[in-house]
């Protein structure tokens, strides 16, 4: 069963914690040699590392994952689909996609609505969705505002999946800035300037730094 991103994080912060107090016991134990401290210290940052590193993979498919579902479900072809429904979602995709303004967008949006064309308009949606989404300045904002708003009212089921999308949105934009925090280590203080491969070279017990 798949892991939720709060679990993935709470997984990568034990991590970083164990890490820490391991590092800081290697670093205490008498009874090492300096060359038996860099290879125990060695073993146990690149062991950490390469399972945050998995981690942050892994909540990166998550969110990815998660987020192209409720655009497949907000903005996609809805189903069952036709060959004839495929190709007027492609041709509705290629017309979104030219859309370069909001006033063209919106026109597009209140043509597609006033001849229910459901296809049409999520189209338009899902292309204001990519410039407006999650972004919070004037220009996303009138998009929001004159073109996702008049379609969100014509589908009020899909409120939901739209806070869901923002809140996946948001974790997304997170992830990124956390990265450089919740799935980094820094290496331990005897081994700073290292490289990796005499790093992999103390692990395996080959040779000194």
């Amino acid at each position: 069963m798949a892991r939720t991103p709060e679990q993935i994080n709470a997984r990568a912060a034990t991590l970083r914690d164990n890490y820490s107090k391991t590092i800081a016991a290697i670093d205490n134990d008498t009874s090492l040699s300096d060359l038996g401290k860099q290879q125990r210290l060695a073993e146990t940052y690149l062991d950490t590392r390469k399972e945050l590193t998995a981690l942050r993979r892994e909540l990166e498919g998550e969110v990815t994952a998660k987020r192209n579902s409720l655009e497949q479900q907000l903005f996609g072809l809805p189903a069952p689909s036709s060959a004839d429904r495929i190709l007027s979602w492609r041709d509705a995709e290629d017309r979104a996609s030219t859309l370069d303004t909001v006033e063209h967008a919106e026109a597009l949006m209140q043509r597609a609505l006033r001849g229910s064309d459901r296809i049409l308009a999520n189209a338009v949606a899902g292309k204001a969705w990519s410039i407006a989404g999650g972004i919070q300045t004037e220009a996303a904002r009138e998009w929001g505002i004159r073109v996702l708003d008049p379609w969100l009212a014509t589908r009020p089921e899909a409120e939901d999946l739209l806070r869901d999308l923002l809140d996946i949105t948001d974790v997304s934009n997170s992830t990124k800035v956390a990265t450089n925090f919740a799935f980094n280590i820094a290496k331990p203080r005897l081994l700073a300037t290292t490289s990796d491969v005499q790093l992999m070279q103390l692990a395996e017990g080959v040779t000194t730094p």
